[in-house]
């Protein structure tokens, strides 16, 4: 990965991105279809960690996490994704 800070030596700079994970809200709801937002939120929410999927606010506090105190933290993808990207095994049937 290439950082800009390091080319200008200015320790100040940081560079950081969030990638979230699906953001419930109008946007998408919109985009989707009422329908198929429902289909697919629910199993975004089932397959994740968490089970559950983001909201603004939650993408929106780790945006603000990084603006505020982390003033070590440079070149990072955080990836705000409810556990999503981990991934959970499927159901076992009982």
């Amino acid at each position: 990965m290439h950082l800009p800070n390091t080319d200008n030596g200015n320790p100040k700079i940081r560079v950081n991105a969030v990638l979230p994970g699906f953001i419930e809200g109008r946007w998408l709801r919109e985009g989707l279809g009422e329908e198929a937002y429902g289909r697919v939120r629910g199993l975004f929410a089932q397959t994740s960690a968490l089970r559950t999927v983001c909201t603004p606010e939650n993408i929106a506090g780790v945006v603000c996490w990084l603006l505020d105190g982390t003033n070590i933290i440079t070149g990072q993808l955080i990836v705000a994704d409810v556990g999503f990207g981990l991934g959970r095994p499927p159901a076992v049937a009982r």
